[in-house]
């Protein structure tokens, strides 16, 4: 386990768990397990200096059409190694079911058994197994985004006076002051100059969310890290 705050969260959560749930999730897998033979995503690795075999999940998706950051593969394998009793890669829906609640989303089994039936080949039992277990979470994090952005694009209309799909420079100085963490006027000044490089007074209100959305990621990204 990494010393973090996502690492002390993640114990805590599956300590709420009951005996009886995780004696239920374990008892899943022999069975569940036969349909997936043939999968390849565990690596067994030799401690060293008296440390005991770990295990390693490999992934072998593309990270980058993905869009999943290394911080967040780390925390994923560590959340699916949590929740895999027997260490063969794969997931049964209840051992996903309370992983996922470890992740504080909360859904109900329809909507998630959905999700999972969107990428696993396993069409029987519908366990996961690692790397479709990326793959689910990249597109749960698409949904969130774009979720995010349209909430984001409303509060930006509401500035837009003119309803042309514009914000004029004093439109956009009242939004970046008025909702959420304001900025400070070095911030709103450096904004207003990376959002009007052509001097035109104007911008286009999705251009302006997109780049204050990304920005928003980059700096959530950095603050994780550190």
């Amino acid at each position: 386990m990494r010393g973090s705050s996502y690492s002390i969260r993640v114990m805590k959560d599956a300590k709420k768990f009951s005996k009886e749930q995780h004696m239920l999730v374990s008892g899943e897998a022999p069975k569940q397990a036969q349909c997936r033979k043939g999968v390849k995503t565990v690596k067994k690795v030799k401690g060293r200096g008296g440390r005991p075999d770990r295990v390693e999940l490999i992934v072998t998706i593309d990270l980058s059409q993905h869009r999943l950051s290394p911080l967040e593969i780390a925390d994923y394998k560590e959340l699916f190694l949590l929740y895999d009793k027997d260490e063969d890669g794969i997931l049964s829906f209840m051992q996903l079911c309370l992983a996922i609640r470890t992740l504080g989303i909360r859904m109900k089994e329809e909507r998630l058994l959905a999700m999972v039936q969107a990428v696993s080949e396993d069409k029987e039992f519908n366990t996961i197994e690692f790397n479709e277990f990326l793959v689910m979470m990249s597109k749960q994090k698409q949904m969130a985004e774009e979720i995010k952005m349209e909430e984001m694009m409303e509060a930006v209309r509401v500035f837009d006076t003119d309803r042309d799909g514009f914000l004029t420079m004093e439109d956009l100085k009242k939004f970046l002051t008025t909702l959420g963490d304001r900025m400070s006027d070095k911030e709103v000044e450096d904004m207003m100059k990376l959002v009007d490089r052509e001097k035109e007074g104007i911008v286009e209100c999705e251009e302006f969310c997109t780049l204050l959305f990304e920005n928003v990621e980059v700096a959530n990204v950095s603050e994780k890290e550190n």
